[in-house]
């Protein structure tokens, strides 16, 4: 769906990040090929909030999910950060809204936290449904600026007319 999506994109990321994202990010596993085909969403001009929905605030301390996080921030992706301790079940959810017209849900496989699959609706009711989980976890996560705003690598980039 990222490689169609020509306005918005909204996904959280609820697999661990050593299992996905990171793992290999030098080789071409799936998290790898997602990560790049979200920066060249973002260079064509999709506006692309991501929401990492991490075990803890230990996870932060995860230089190969911090890596991720500014390359996505960098890109022009809006990022931020919630704790899953820290929500209610109804929002541990594995899910993204692509051009406000299909919502995509991820399956997990519990036991080796691997993506073992993917649901696509476009109903109005689902899109609804997504759309309101959204709302509630951009009041329930933090952006990225605050959550690593130890870190040295982390700047927020001065747009080209400042």
């Amino acid at each position: 769906l990222i490689r169609q999506a020509k306005r918005s994109g909204f996904a959280t990321s609820l697999v661990k990040a050593k299992d996905f994202w990171a793992k290999d990010i030098d080789s071409l596993d799936v998290g790898y090929l997602y990560h790049q085909e979200n920066l060249r969403a973002a260079k064509r001009g999709v506006h692309i909030t991501r929401i990492f929905i991490l075990e803890g605030e230990g996870s932060l301390s995860d230089l190969r999910i911090r890596k991720v996080m500014l390359e996505q921030f960098h890109a022009g992706i809006e990022i931020r950060v919630a704790f899953i301790d820290h929500l209610p079940p109804e929002l541990r959810e594995d899910f993204g809204i692509w051009d406000n017209e299909t919502v995509c849900k991820v399956s997990v496989a519990r036991d080796s936290n691997k993506v073992v699959g993917a649901s696509y609706e476009t109903s109005a009711g689902e899109l609804l449904r997504a759309n309101r989980l959204r709302e509630r976890l951009m009041k329930d996560s933090l952006p990225v600026s605050e959550a690593l705003q130890d870190d040295p690598d982390f700047q927020i980039p001065i747009p080209p007319h400042a």
